[in-house]
């Protein structure tokens, strides 16, 4: 198997929206201020915004927080970040696996989480504030990647992945 997943798939969709949203509210600001009379002023303003826009798309993207994929291999997890050498780590070492979540907007995402470290419940229902490594791999959950987990993991992870997706309670589908 050699599947690519993207860990924080939604997360960096919903980023990108929201600087838009401000760049486009800020190229408005700009353009409302500025004097009509001179094209120059509103061109080069312009610019400005394109330039800040596209500065702000590549500093998303570069960053492991919002860009970050592993590959699933028949034995190992490849993780990559942008601009980084890819890590390979066996299944085994990954001896926690859960189902962590946090409330964004008044909805719940919840993550997959492989983990070579405990960690808190506190961590767990505020998975969006610690970043991705290959020691900690969240992944957004959705029926399509616990499948393909399950069908990649060792018999002992397995089980642990298929215990946390049964004692999870979910009030709503998670996302796809």
């Amino acid at each position: 198997m050699n599947k690519k997943i993207f860990c924080n798939k939604l997360l960096i969709i919903e980023v990108i929206t929201f600087i838009l949203y401000v760049d486009i509210v800020t190229f408005i600001s700009i353009i409302w201020m500025c004097d009509y009379g001179k094209g120059d002023v509103v061109a080069g303003n312009i610019s400005i915004v394109v330039m800040v826009v596209v500065l702000n798309i590549t500093i998303i993207a570069c960053s492991p927080r919002y860009f970050a994929y592993i590959i699933l291999k028949d034995d190992h997890i490849e993780f990559g970040t942008a601009f980084s050498k890819k890590k390979v780590v066996n299944y085994s070492s990954y001896g926690n696996i859960y189902i962590a979540n946090y409330t964004h907007l008044f909805l719940k995402k919840y993550f997959i989480v492989l983990s070579q470290i405990d960690i808190s419940m506190y961590e767990l229902t505020h998975i969006n504030q610690i970043l991705p490594s290959n020691r900690i791999i969240k992944v957004s959950y959705n029926k399509k990647v616990a499948e393909q987990l399950l069908s990649v993991l060792p018999s002992k992870q397995k089980r642990m992945l298929e215990h946390a997706l049964k004692t999870t309670t979910h009030s709503a589908t998670p996302t796809r």
